[in-house]
């Protein structure tokens, strides 16, 4: 169909889904970066001095929650788009296939940036971990 939103619409979400692909290749990094170090103290077995074992420990049990509230967040957008692609549907004026790839376009942006926020918090403790291990004793 000539001039049809198909072929945007399709190109937005293979780039939504690489990016996903590249963040979580980086985040997984990262994250396995974060348990060499964090491991080594959950399981007592850290040679690091008892004060900074006892900080990051305090660090960890913080993020979690933190984490979880920015998950909800940023998918909180979700339905508002959900309901935009609706109204476009019942009003006629997209046809019903570009909606589904817009609709799996928003779905993997949505994807992206909560992996994003989280490759993010991640990566910053990878380096500040990377940083005290590298500190000559």
């Amino acid at each position: 169909m000539a001039g049809s939103p198909e072929p945007a619409a399709t190109e937005r979400l293979a780039q939504e889904c690489l990016a996903i692909a590249r963040v979580s290749g980086a985040l997984s990094l990262a994250a396995f970066e974060v348990l060499a170090q964090r491991l080594p103290i959950v399981w007592a077995a850290s040679p690091a001095p008892l004060a900074w074992q006892m900080t990051e420990l305090w660090r960890m049990q913080a993020e979690k929650p933190l984490a979880l509230w920015q998950a909800c967040a940023s998918l909180g957008a979700w339905p508002l788009a959900a309901a935009a692609l609706l109204a476009r549907s019942a009003a006629g004026q997209t046809p019903p296939q570009t909606l589904a790839l817009a609709a799996a376009a928003d779905g993997a942006q949505t994807a992206r940036r909560v992996l994003h926020g989280v490759h993010a918090v991640v990566s910053a403790n990878a380096r500040r971990l990377g940083r005290r291990r590298r500190r000559p004793r």
